[in-house]
């Protein structure tokens, strides 16, 4: 058998070769690059999506439960409002143990009726002293009234009419104001009744 020798002939320039070299090299490079790019993407894919999925899933739960959590704080407003109606209730209480509650009403009432309709009582507050702190012959509860009338006077003729409906009383202006009511000139007033 013979061999057959082949010879090539390489006719490129030093230069051109370099630059082929540094085209294959380039090419080799950007090839494992794009390898380890495409293995480091899937692999940030596979560590991504499960932690993505779990998010998801956590604020389906919440937009869920939102019902429920706006549910709490609105039922922890309402023990709160309950808890204060429990205390308005006991004082009444008390002070009905002491005072013939509906007595002092209708009184407060026929005191306003005594005006021809000049005052308007707006807000009651009882509040009562605890007995133990209260020195003998002082007050026990307090009647604070405030209310509105049409004149400066107006106020000072309910305080009469209130003394003469509860006379176990005793009555005093505290205070008058002016005041504006859809821009009608009016006298705010407060009263307080000590028994």
């Amino acid at each position: 058998m013979k061999r057959q020798l082949k010879r090539h002939l390489n006719l490129m320039s030093q230069q051109a070769r370099v630059r082929e070299c540094v085209r294959t090299r380039w090419r080799h490079w950007s090839r494992a690059w794009a390898g380890i790019g495409a293995v480091l993407g899937v692999a940030a894919l596979l560590t991504w999506w499960p932690a993505h999925r779990a998010s998801q899933h956590r604020l389906g739960l919440e937009s869920q439960y939102e019902t429920i959590r706006l549910m709490k704080a609105q039922n922890k407003s309402l023990r709160r409002q309950i808890e204060r109606l429990h205390a308005q209730e006991k004082l009444v209480l008390e002070l009905a143990d002491s005072i013939p509650m509906i007595a002092v009403l209708g009184s407060v009432g026929q005191a306003v009726g005594d005006t021809n309709g000049k005052v308007f009582v707006e807000e009651l507050a009882f509040e009562m002293e605890p007995r133990t702190n209260v020195p003998a012959g002082s007050s026990v509860a307090l009647l604070d009234l405030e209310g509105l009338g049409t004149d400066p006077n107006d106020a000072e003729t309910f305080v009469d009419s209130l003394q003469a409906a509860i006379p176990f009383a005793s009555v005093h202006l505290e205070a008058t104001r002016a005041a504006k009511v859809n821009r009608q000139p009016m006298h705010a007033f407060t009263i307080r009744c000590s028994f």
